[in-house]
C-alpha cells in the first residue's frame, strides 16, 4: 500500500522512478522496524554453530577487504567504463566511442570478450535529450505524456532507456562468455 501511494506521488508530483524509489525505502523501513533476537538468544543460530562446519564457516574466516588495495586494472577498467559513458553522453556517438575509447581499454589489459560483451554500454544517446528524435517524439505527443521533465534528466526516456542498456549489457556479456 505504501509502495502504491508512493507511486501515485511520484507519478504525480515528480517522476515515477523518484516514487518507486522513495515507496520501496519507506516499505523496507516499515518492514524492518520490528528487530529481531539477538544471535546469542536465537535457538536456530545456536544449532546452528554446534556443527563445526558452519561455526568455520561463521567465524573461521576474519578477513577484511579495508587494508587490501584494490588492483590497478580494476581501477582503470572502471575509469575507462564512466569515460565511455560520458564520451557518449557528451557526443552521441556510440561508434566514436567506441574507436576512441576500444583500443585504449585493450591496451590495458581488459580481454576482447569482456569488452565485447560490455559494448552495449555505450549507448548514451537517451542520458541527455537533446537528439532529433527525441525532441520530435516530444513535440508529435498529443497527449502530453512524453515529456522532458522540470529537471534536464527527469524525462520520459531515461527509464527505459536505463533499463535496456542494462539488460542488453547484461545479455551481451553472457553471450560472449558462453561464445569465448
Amino acid at each position: 500500500m505504501i509502495v502504491l501511494l508512493a507511486l501515485y506521488v511520484g507519478s504525480r508530483y515528480g517522476s515515477l522512478a523518484l516514487g518507486a524509489i522513495s515507496g520501496t525505502g519507506i516499505a523496507a523501513s516499515a518492514c524492518s522496524y520490528k528487530r529481531g533476537l539477538d544471535l546469542g538468544k536465537d535457538p536456530a543460530f545456536q544449532a546452528r554453530l554446534k556443527d563445526p562446519e558452519m561455526y568455520e564457516y561463521m567465524y573461521g574466516s576474519t578477513a577484511t577487504s579495508l587494508g587490501k588495495e584494490i588492483s590497478t586494472s580494476a581501477k582503470r577498467a572502471v575509469y575507462i567504463f564512466l569515460a565511455s559513458i560520458a564520451v557518449s553522453v557528451l557526443i552521441n556517438s556510440q561508434g566514436a566511442v567506441v574507436v576512441a575509447m576500444l583500443p585504449l581499454a585493450y591496451s590495458l589489459g581488459i580481454p576482447g570478450p569482456v569488452l565485447l560483451g560490455v559494448l552495449p554500454s555505450v549507448y548514451g544517446y537517451f542520458f541527455i535529450p537533446n537528439y532529433p528524435s527525441d525532441i520530435a517524439t516530444v513535440n508529435f505527443d498529443r497527449s502530453g505524456t512524453t515529456v522532458i521533465g522540470k529537471y534536464l534528466l527527469n524525462h520520459s526516456f531515461m527509464m527505459p532507456g536505463l533499463v535496456s542498456v542494462a539488460v542488453s549489457t547484461i545479455v551481451a556479456s553472457i553471450i560472449s562468455s558462453l561464445i569465448f
